[in-house]
């Protein structure tokens, strides 16, 4: 999907790739776990009362190439106890 975006300072019309920045953002948000060799990442729910509610997501098969490598929460949690 290519939508035109204007330059505020020049107002000229240039193409917009917006799956170059999805996949940009997908990188920067997902990260990989290295114990337990899984994707997850943070995502911040609100409900009607503006109280944010944190939830975490596994992706058990997900491609790992470029992604950020940092112990999930799940894991942490269970080195902690044991």
């Amino acid at each position: 999907m290519i939508i035109e975006q204007e330059k505020k300072d020049e107002g000229i019309l240039r193409p917009y790739d917006a799956h170059k920045y999805d996949a940009v953002r997908t990188d920067n948000a997902i990260k990989v776990c290295h114990e337990c060799n899984s994707c997850w990442e943070i995502d911040i729910e609100a409900n009607r009362n503006n109280k944010y509610k944190t939830i975490y997501a596994w992706y058990y098969n997900f491609p790992k190439y470029g992604k950020k490598v940092e112990t999930c929460p799940k894991c942490v949690n269970k080195n902690e106890v044991a």
